[in-house]
């Protein structure tokens, strides 16, 4: 038995990704605050064999803020 989709072509969308994070040491030197900002453009993956789509996959933006404490 031949696999079916044996000799197409698979392609793959370009995917762009952007994230961004900061941190600030406080006065104290023992705190530190910071952020991270990930996938801020929202761009989907996608692949394919010719006309077929195989795998769509989305994520969306995700972003986190805290306050670190080190000896």
């Amino acid at each position: 038995m031949v696999y079916p989709i044996y000799g197409y072509d698979y392609y793959q969308r370009p995917q762009s990704n952007l994230a961004l994070s900061a941190e600030k040491g406080l006065r104290n030197r023992h705190f530190t605050l910071f952020t991270k900002w990930n996938n801020l453009l929202n761009t989907p993956y996608k692949a394919q064999i010719n006309d077929l789509l195989v795998q769509r996959e989305i994520t969306k933006f995700n972003a986190s803020i805290g306050l670190r404490y080190s000896n």
